[in-house]
């Protein structure tokens, strides 16, 4: 009796606790009547889930999909209401909407029109979404049938008279049918399919304000229809009309802040409100979606340029470059860009295919030409200043820039232009000093006299011109006239720091130490933070034996001036030259490397170097080359990162540029063969080789380029020989694989799959060779496999394709939490990876998850819908979860050509009873 008690108390809960597909019903239709459709929704879910044949759970949740706008899962909860018998004249008015929604336009066709308990009003609104289907389908003759069908239905239904409208459009009587939709919008303002019609019908007609303001009255009745929002969007920015567009963006990036053209909109309208910063923003996201586009490229550079970020502004414009008119205004952007980054030969390129320059181009020209000289580029800085020369130079600047662009490159006439400049604005200091110098390299010491004499005329204190004097006298040797200079200096300046540090060199060359001591102590007396007084106090000190004084003094004015960068810059060298790496480290981390000069980097690449901290050095010589792309040891010690990181491309183009330029230097001319055999260009390395100095001919790296050359001519026993040289000295991941390569290319596959064991077991974190080795493994012992690739993951727990292939093997043991594991975690880091979502998907699905399953492996196809059988996975997928009429639809709509993939199709047609 008691267990009786029990089992009915059990019972009871259980059925208190479990509610039935009838209940979820009620609620559904209470969710119904108070018009909460979302609630509606997840009610009518459950009763499907409790009852999956019940017809009216299904009509009444398709019927909630489309007023949600869901409208393909409308389409399909109503084709089930169908298939289980729900009355057809309930069914059919909301399923030709669906199908008019998804533009299913086949299927909208062959729907009925004329079932038994349709109204007229229901029967003349499914033939227009029919006559709709067969328009957009070219079936002009059976849509007039239709039409004339419709005239002749006993209604006054809008979609009588909105079926007429497409009379006309199959006539070609544009204007009539406008006029047609005009009145029926006149009379229902809010009739969404006249509204769109119309807006449609003024695209094809080229009017685009039209389009655009009937899409803005549709949208104030219809605000929820995404589709319409963005058509509406993207042309009313096409419209420049970007204010009132920007509101309706900005409610789609709400919805979907990742989409390419929303973000380019956007982008578009802040740029037209010069918001720099965010029209960068979102123009940048849009080309993370669309990296083709020019016009986006176009528009970040234009923003960028107004933020003065001429990184970004030549990242982009160098990538369209060759697309722009030859004098399109974007191409200049590119040339002061370049130049500001330091890619003088790049923007001297550039300056050159510019078919027109105009006076405003004067500055630009001269500029790059200037640039390209202190690059070593002397061949094309005078191509740079015959066009700057054609243009004519007015202003005193222009004179100014085109006098040192020639002076630079030799040519004496470049002093006349200066004095030319200097007579039309003398005050100005830039050509003065520039003139001043001049005169003293070409040794023309008497015009430089007299120009001294000339500004000491016009002011007998000016500092400058007996600084000029003091030059001349001392570059002629007359050390006593010069020192008077000097001196006259001090007697109306005793603080100018320049001329007493002159007099310490001068007393330093007549070994008079004292005077230049006590010159040096006067400078400090005043000026403690003189730099240049420091340099000479450090150096003297050492000169005695003893530096310790004058580290204390530098490090003492670097505590009283934290600000002062260049002491700074200073005590950072002095503690390496000290061996207190560390010290240096500590003072120049907090750096700002912006403005940093080329000391700043020496210092600390050196310090990093002494404390064997290599990966830092490696961050910080990428980063130096950023800054000064032309500075040779920025360019070494960033093809040796790039190579490391296979960069190759990179890497290959960086080395040439410079090859180009600097032929006799051996070991970047190495380096530029390895890149050019990497990218396979033998003929071009087997050049470059022949070019090398014969003592670098023995080095093992050289070895290992030729070893490559002879591979390639299937010269294997040579190519062995200098190859294994190459790996001994440094084994790295490329010379393992050479060595591997050559030995199973020369029919020693054994030897060669041995031969990576054995490299393997004596370099444990050599993770390229393992992963290759593992590769080899799959076909030869799945269980070494996957020992390989959990070794590989317990070197480096985020190597993807170890974690994927992992799962894959577990898959197939049927150990699947494992798989799950494995597969998750790769998907956290190759989320939109095709092959990934396709396990993760083959998981779920051995797992009879079919939900999660349809959504990775939709993702997977959407990534790759290419890869048939991912494709089919999907599609099992469907049919699985019970989503028939899609998967027959998915499986229509693809043509497969590889043998398993149509067997494939035939069994799964066969399981199914698919058509």
């Amino acid at each position: 009796m008691k267990h009786l008690i029990y089992i009915i108390i059990v019972g009871l809960l259980f059925s208190c606790s479990k509610q039935s597909s009838e209940d979820h019903m009620v609620a559904a239709k209470k969710s119904i009547a108070s018009e909460d459709y979302k609630a509606a929704v997840i009610e009518l879910k459950n009763a499907v889930k409790a009852s999956p044949t019940l017809a009216e759970a299904r009509f009444l949740l398709g019927k909630m999909h489309l007023k949600n706008l869901d409208y393909q899962s409308a389409e399909k909860e109503l084709n089930k209401a169908l298939e289980l018998n729900y009355p057809v004249n309930e069914v059919l008015p909301l399923l030709s909407q669906a199908y008019q929604k998804t533009r299913s336009d086949v299927a909208l066709i062959g729907l009925s029109h004329q079932e038994n308990g349709l109204t007229p009003e229901e029967q003349a609104e499914i033939a227009f979404y029919k006559i709709q289907a067969m328009f957009r389908l070219d079936q002009s003759e059976k849509a007039q049938a239709l039409i004339d069908e419709v005239q002749k239905t006993d209604t006054d239904s809008v979609f009588k008279t909105l079926a007429l409208v497409y009379s006309l459009l199959i006539d070609e009587k544009i204007d009539a049918a406008k006029m047609q939709l005009e009145t029926i919008i006149e009379n229902e303002p809010k009739q969404a399919d006249a509204l769109k019609l119309l807006a449609l019908i003024a695209l094809k007609n080229g009017e685009q304000s039209l389009a655009a303001d009937t899409y803005g009255s549709y949208l104030t009745y219809y605000p929820n229809d995404l589709e319409i929002a963005f058509i509406n969007a993207r042309l009313l920015v096409e419209l420049n009309r970007t204010k009132e567009a920007e509101p309706i963006i900005d409610k789609l990036l709400a919805i979907n802040e990742d989409n390419g053209l929303l973000n380019q909109l956007k982008g578009i309208a802040r740029f037209n409100e010069k918001d720099n910063e965010k029209a960068l923003f979102h123009t940048e996201k849009a080309i993370s979606k669309m990296p083709s586009d020019p016009a986006l490229r176009l528009l970040a550079a234009y923003s960028a340029y107004r933020l003065k970020n001429y990184e970004i502004t030549h990242q982009h414009l160098s990538i369209i470059a060759e697309e722009l008119p030859p004098n399109h205004e974007a191409l200049r952007l590119l040339a002061v860009s370049q130049l500001h980054l330091g890619f003088t030969k790049e923007a001297g390129e550039t300056v050159n295919s510019l078919e027109e320059l105009s006076e405003k181009d004067n500055s630009l020209v001269s500029s790059v030409g200037l640039a390209l000289v202190n690059s070593g580029e002397v061949k094309q800085a005078r191509n740079i200043l015959s066009k700057s020369t054609e243009l004519g130079a007015e202003t005193a600047e222009d004179l100014t820039r085109l006098g040192l662009l020639k002076l630079s490159l030799n040519d004496v006439e470049g002093i006349t232009n200066l004095e030319t400049a200097l007579d039309k604005k003398p005050d100005q200091e830039i050509t003065r000093n520039t003139l001043a110098t001049a005169y003293l390299t070409t040794q023309q010491f008497d015009k430089a006299m007299t120009l001294a004499k000339r500004w000491k005329s016009a002011d007998k204190q000016d500092e400058q011109a007996y600084l000029l004097a003091a030059s001349v006298y001392f570059k002629q040797e007359k050390f006593d006239l010069a020192k008077a200079e000097y001196q006259q200096i001090l007697s109306f300046n005793p603080k100018h720091a320049g001329a007493r540090l002159a007099l310490v060199d001068l007393a330093a060359r007549e070994k008079d130490f004292s005077t230049a001591k006590r010159e040096l102590d006067t400078v400090l007396a005043s000026e403690p933070s003189n730099v240049s007084a420091l340099v000479k106090l450090y150096q003297y000190e050492s000169d005695q034996g003893d530096s310790s004084k004058a580290v204390n003094i530098i490090e003492q004015q670097n505590r009283e001036f934290p600000e002062n960068k260049a002491v700074q810059l200073l005590l950072a060298k002095v503690y390496l030259q000290e061996n207190m790496a560390e010290k240096t480290v500590d003072l120049l981390r907090d750096f700002d490397e912006k403005n940093a000069p080329k000391i700043y980097w020496q210092t600390l690449g050196q310090a990093y170097f002494k404390l064997k901290d290599f990966k830092k050095v490696q961050n910080h010589y990428q980063a130096w080359l950023e800054k000064a792309p032309s500075d040779r040891d920025a360019i070494l010690s960033n093809l040796l990162l790039l190579d490391n990181q296979r960069k190759y491309e990179q890497a290959l183009s960086l080395s040439t540029q410079y090859v180009e330029n600097f032929p006799n230097d051996t070991e970047i001319a190495l380096l530029n063969i390895h890149f050019l055999l990497i990218s396979g260009d033998f003929t071009s390395a087997n050049a470059q080789l022949a070019l090398i100095p014969e003592p670098a001919k023995a080095l093992p790296f050289t070895k290992g380029l030729l070893g490559q050359l002879q591979l390639n001519q299937k010269q294997y026993s040579q190519a062995l020989e200098n190859l294994n040289a190459a790996y001994k000295a440094q084994p790295t991941p490329r010379n393992v694989n050479l060595v591997y390569f050559c030995l199973v290319n020369s029919g020693q596959k054994e030897q060669g799959y041995n031969f990576l064991q054995q490299h393997v077991e004596n370099n444990t974190n050599d993770v390229a060779s393992l992963m290759h080795l593992a590769q080899l493994q799959i076909a030869k012992d799945t269980a070494a496999a996957i020992k390989s690739y959990e070794r590989v993951l317990s070197i480096t727990d985020d190597n993807f394709i170890a974690l994927n292939n992992l799962a894959y093997f577990y898959l197939e043991a049927n150990q699947l939490d494992k798989a799950q594991q494995h597969a998750e975690k790769a998907l956290a880091l190759k989320s939109n990876m095709a092959d990934v979502l396709d396990t993760v998907g083959r998981i779920h699905l051995a797992k009879k998850e079919y939900e999660p399953a349809v959504k990775y492996l939709t993702k997977a196809v959407s990534e790759n819908g290419d890869n048939e059988e991912i494709y089919l996975n999907y599609v099992e997928a469907l049919l699985l979860s019970n989503n028939k009429v899609l998967a027959q639809r998915k499986i229509n709509q693809k043509t497969f050509k590889e043998p398993n993939s149509m067997k494939r199709v035939a069994e799964l047609k066969k399981n199914y009873q698919l058509d």
